[in-house]
This record gives C-alpha cells, sequence and structure tokens, in this order.
C-alpha cells in the first residue's frame, strides 16, 4: 500500500458505527498511513484521534442502508486504498467494492451465514478486492472452501487495547476463564457456559468463569447459569469500556 516516499499513502476505511475498541487500532494506522474514518455514528471526542473522522448519516430502506454522498466524499478525497466493512445490508459499502472507489480496495469483515443469496454477494466482493481480512480463522476457512485464494486472505482477531497492562499475576494466583465483548448470539457464549459446566470436575475449585459485556443475550445467559447451577462459578460483572479497569481482569486470567 506504500506508493510514495513523499507522502504517507491515504486511507479510507468505509465502516458503520465507531467502536470504542477500533479507536486504538486505528490510531496505529494513522502512524503509517494519511487515515480516514468514514462511519455511520461516533459520539466520541475527537481531540486526541490520530486519524480523520467523517460521519455520514445512514437512510434507513427496510433492513437496508445508504449513506447519500459517500461516495461523492470517497471520490473527492483521492484515497490510493480502501478497505470496506461488508455487510450486505449496507449497500454503499458494497458498492465501494463492485465500483471501485481507490485503485486498491481491500475487505474487512466477512462471514458466511444460512443465507446462500448473501454469500454469494460476499464471495463476490472477496474475489472483487486485493485482499480480505478476516475475524477468525474459522471465516478465513469458510471462504477458502468456497475456492477463494488464501494467498490473499488474513486474520485479525479483535482486541481490546490495554496501554497500561499490569503485569500477569504468578501462576497460582490466576483463576478464571475471560471472556471480553458483547453477548451475542453468534459468539456461541451459551455453548461455552455447557462446557465450562461440564469440565468442572476436572477443575480446581477455583476456577471461575468471567463474563465482561453486556447485550441482548444478557437475560437468557443468566437463566442458562442458574438452570446449569454455575451462580457460585460464573461473574458477569457487565461493560467495562476503560482500559485500566479490565487490566486486572486479564492480568488474573488463565486464558482469554
Amino acid at each position: 500500500m506504500m506508493n510514495s516516499a513523499s507522502r504517507r499513502p491515504k486511507l479510507a476505511i468505509i465502516y458503520g458505527p465507531l467502536l470504542h475498541y477500533r479507536i486504538a487500532l486505528f490510531d496505529a494506522l494513522s502512524e503509517r498511513y494519511d487515515l480516514t474514518v468514514f462511519t455511520t455514528a461516533f459520539v466520541g471526542p475527537r481531540a486526541h484521534l490520530g486519524f480523520k473522522v467523517e460521519v455520514i448519516r445512514p437512510w434507513r430502506i427496510g433492513s437496508f442502508q445508504v449513506q447519500p454522498g459517500l461516495r461523492g466524499q470517497l471520490r473527492h478525497g483521492r484515497f490510493d486504498s480502501c478497505i470496506s466493512f461488508v455487510d450486505v445490508r449496507h449497500i454503499d459499502s458494497l458498492a465501494a467494492v463492485f465500483f471501485p472507489v481507490a485503485p486498491q480496495m481491500f475487505c474487512w469483515g466477512v462471514w458466511l451465514t444460512r443465507s446462500e443469496m448473501a454469500n454469494r454477494i460476499r464471495l463476490a466482493a472477496v474475489n472483487r478486492c486485493e485482499a480480505a481480512v478476516f475475524y477468525c480463522q474459522q471465516h478465513l476457512e469458510q471462504i477458502v472452501a468456497r475456492g477463494v485464494d488464501p494467498d490473499r486472505l488474513y486474520v485479525a482477531p479483535n482486541t481490546v487495547a490495554m496501554p497500561h497492562m499490569i503485569s500477569p499475576s504468578p501462576p497460582e494466583a490466576r483463576d478464571s476463564i475471560l471472556f471480553v465483548g458483547s453477548f451475542t448470539a453468534r459468539k456461541g457464549l451459551d455453548r461455552l457456559l455447557r462446557l465450562f459446566a461440564s469440565a468442572l470436575p476436572e477443575m480446581p475449585g477455583r476456577v471461575r468463569f468471567v463474563l465482561v459485556g453486556d447485550g441482548p443475550e444478557q437475560a437468557r445467559l443468566v437463566t442458562l447459569v442458574s438452570d446449569l447451577g454455575l451462580a457460585d462459578r460464573v461473574e458477569m460483572p457487565g461493560r467495562v469500556n476503560d482500559p485500566d479497569a479490565l487490566a486486572p481482569y486479564y492480568a488474573r486470567a488463565l486464558v482469554s
């Protein structure tokens, strides 16, 4: 993506709502690229961001959304490269891939679902791009199984920046299996809880399952914890965004 020693390459990222845990990643990219993030919503402060933010409010048409003016801004910016988050319901992010808005196009966040028509659109988007970035190896392997060249596919797992991470606790003080994220069905937290329950006879009594976050599955997970008799072994402290507040959870984790 580097094309000149005299200036930083101009990179655009087309994204949905700009979430707090993406900011550290985008700041890191801005050290190398002149980065502009085109987002549907952002409510945080901008003063200390290393990148530019352009909020383009979407118009919703049923389950689909469009962002009037997005393509014009991308063209006007004359970006060298563009990374588009692929959501088949987001018309403009798909259009940016199929009708390229930059000399180099990349897609991010693809996974296959039960809708074969949507999957064909996703596969076509991946094939139109220079490369594709996935959240996990399983998503990448799904695409490879459908005939896509693996040499241009990459995995970048979601992470939480911990700039002031404290040193890990000694092994004897680590006492938890840690999850940090949103409580959504696709995360499979119900399966993790059942697996944890089945493995309890093989675990030391001090080991807990800590789920940090919230989301639409929260009530169902609370009920499942009760049904499985895990009230004394599962901790759900709620959403924690502050890195300093998260650090002790990571320090005491056997695995996250």
